[in-house]
């Protein structure tokens, strides 16, 4: 098992419509007193949260000016995540703990989730519930103000890859290794299992209205469910490279898939999914320069690493 540590600063990811030509329009620049390794959005584009060579996490904020700085004394960070709204970034260590930093007062909990490496954290869309992927157990669903787990998950056997809320607070989508997708309710009561294909997921986005969500994974395909009953929708064809993260276009139309290479695990492509048209259309970009992507209100944001010490972001139009 790939840890999904190691996978987050393998991220990198680039955007296009099949539809029509795209264009990167440039925007702000970021100062950093260190390499970035990877980096999302978060505060409809207005807050970009970073982790650092130094395993630290960077955090700027519109107008982008020096950023703050957070370091951990019990361990380098291995992923990280953050609220809608910007005020909560969760912090996943590589010693398992996961620490919620209020943007203001600096570490507001610390969850011990376990004593293993961390595969993915997702907050819910009111901030107030962080469902962590370990590699060790099934999913886990913590109460955020209260720093308590309210519910771990099942699995036949093996951990959980990678999760996901849905985007009106009322579920949430474990991968699971045992190759089976589960939804939960935000009490983490089983809401229904179902799988994409018979080998492993490792990526799971929802819509940006919560009604479906899509799965990729060792198959190289690209699987939309609906997410009130977990039927499958569509599938994808396949570019013959296994798919290890995902993310969702503002519009809901597409959707942009990283592929590694199996053998040596590094970047192949990039392939964007249109949904409507069922086209796969990999894109030809530089895919060393990026370290990470997000979206504003209605673009995806691409973020480029300038150098050691320098950060641009880039709106997809």
């Amino acid at each position: 098992m790939r840890s999904r540590t190691f996978l987050l600063l393998l991220l990198i990811t680039a955007f296009a419509a099949p539809s029509h030509s795209q264009q990167l329009r440039a925007g702000a620049k970021l100062q950093s007193p260190v390499p970035i390794v990877y980096a999302t959005t978060c505060l409809n584009g207005n807050q970009v949260v970073g982790i650092g060579k130094d395993g630290d996490v960077y955090t700027w904020s519109a107008p982008f000016g020096q950023p703050r700085h957070f370091h951990s004394a019990d361990a380098r960070v291995g992923t990280v995540s953050c609220s809608a709204d910007g005020k909560w970034t969760a912090a996943g260590l590589r010693n398992g703990t996961v620490l919620v930093l209020n943007s203001e007062s600096g570490i507001a909990q610390r969850l011990d989730v376990t004593q293993h490496d961390l595969q993915a954290i997702a907050f819910s869309a009111d901030g107030t519930l962080l469902a962590v992927a370990t590699n060790d157990s099934p999913t886990q669903l913590w109460d955020v103000q209260k720093g308590q787990r309210l519910a771990t998950g099942t699995t036949i056997l093996g951990a959980s890859t990678a999760v996901a809320f849905a985007s009106g607070n009322n579920m949430y989508v474990s991968a699971d290794e045992d190759t089976t997708l589960r939804a939960y309710d935000r009490s983490g009561k089983s809401l229904f299992k179902t799988e994409a294909d018979n080998l492993e997921p490792f990526a799971v986005v929802f819509t940006p209205d919560g009604k479906q969500f899509a799965v990729a994974g060792a198959g190289g395909t690209i699987t939309l469910f609906d997410a009130a009953t977990g039927h499958k929708l569509k599938t994808s064809k396949t570019n013959g490279n296994p798919i290890f993260n995902l993310m969702m276009a503002p519009s809901g139309g597409q959707v942009a898939a990283l592929e590694l290479d199996d053998y040596r695990l590094e970047p192949a492509a990039i392939t964007i999914w249109d949904i409507k048209s069922n086209e796969l259309r990999k894109l030809a970009v530089d895919v060393k320069t990026v370290v990470g992507a997000g979206t504003d209100k209605s673009n995806l944001i691409l973020i480029q690493s300038d150098g050691p010490n320098a950060l641009s972001l880039w709106t997809v139009q």
